[in-house]
């Protein structure tokens, strides 16, 4: 499965044989509202044309993806939501990464219970979920991986070999580092 990487979940440690959910947010960043008082923190200014006037400026009003210190951010936010949960449901386990969270249990009762907890506290929190996205039946994807009853394999790595544009060669050094952490 490879080395472990600090800060990532590590699927293959997992019990076997229990059951598992996984829960995909969608647009996790952009669903996290910022506190007013930092919006000095979360500036930017937008020219105007020819440079007629001075420099608009904005805030953002929820976590923009791509500054540094977002993903931290997002980490510490959800970790704050589901660490009720995870006392309220003891022995269950619950991982996330990001926008991805696997909910495993050692039977259906508790995995529904829990399932139903951890749905709750993200949509309290005013997260949007997809139900078509929430995986409860294996192979479940999760973290580039698919996890099946008794195995976890990487999931089928697709590289683009007809670079035209910067986007495709963007897309196509992704491939290159998630294969070489892989």
């Amino acid at each position: 499965m490879g080395s472990l990487r600090p800060g990532m979940p590590s699927p293959p440690m997992l019990p076997q044989n229990w059951n598992l959910a996984i829960i995909d947010i969608k647009d996790c960043f952009f669903q996290i509202p910022l506190h007013p008082d930092n919006a000095p923190c979360f500036a930017f200014s937008v020219p105007t044309l020819n440079q007629e006037a001075l420099r608009k400026r904005y805030h953002w009003k929820f976590l923009p993806q791509g500054m540094k210190n977002s993903p931290s951010i997002c980490q510490g936010y959800l970790s704050s939501l589901l660490s009720p949960v995870r006392a309220a449901v003891g022995e269950v386990i619950i991982l996330h990464y990001m926008d991805d969270v696997l909910v495993c249990a050692p039977n259906d009762d508790l995995l529904s219970h829990a399932l139903d907890l951890t749905l709750d506290s993200l949509v309290a929190a005013g997260f949007e979920l997809q139900e078509e996205k929430i995986q409860r039946m294996l192979p479940w994807k999760y973290l580039g991986l698919e996890i099946g009853k008794r195995t976890i394999v990487l999931q089928k790595l697709v590289v683009k070999n007809n670079i035209r544009t910067l986007p495709d060669v963007q897309q196509w050094c992704g491939s290159l580092n998630w294969g070489l952490e892989a």
